[in-house]
């Protein structure tokens, strides 16, 4: 490699995918779940709403440190894809 050469990177398609769905969906689920189970038990919706953002948050906290797990390992790494002149 030259500096000022174009390298273009790229991860695998299966690594991409798993962190998307883990950055998207892991979050929206806990909101849903948990929604729907203190809705069981709250009459409020206030309190369901607050219930549901709960679980959103820590979702999403759970699919952070998730994620930092993730980082070590080898199919999250960055791999040259193509050198260009």
């Amino acid at each position: 490699l030259v500096v000022g050469q174009k390298v273009e990177v790229g991860i695998p398609e299966n690594s991409l995918l798993r962190s998307a769905m883990l950055v998207y969906l892991t979050p929206l689920l806990g909101l849903f779940i948990v929604a729907g189970i203190a809705s069981l038990w709250l009459s409020s919706e206030l309190a369901i709403f607050c219930s549901g953002l709960v679980g959103g948050v820590l979702c999403f906290l759970l699919a952070k440190n998730i994620a930092r797990w993730w980082s070590k390992d080898v199919g999250f790494e960055p791999i040259i894809l193509q050198i260009g002149l």
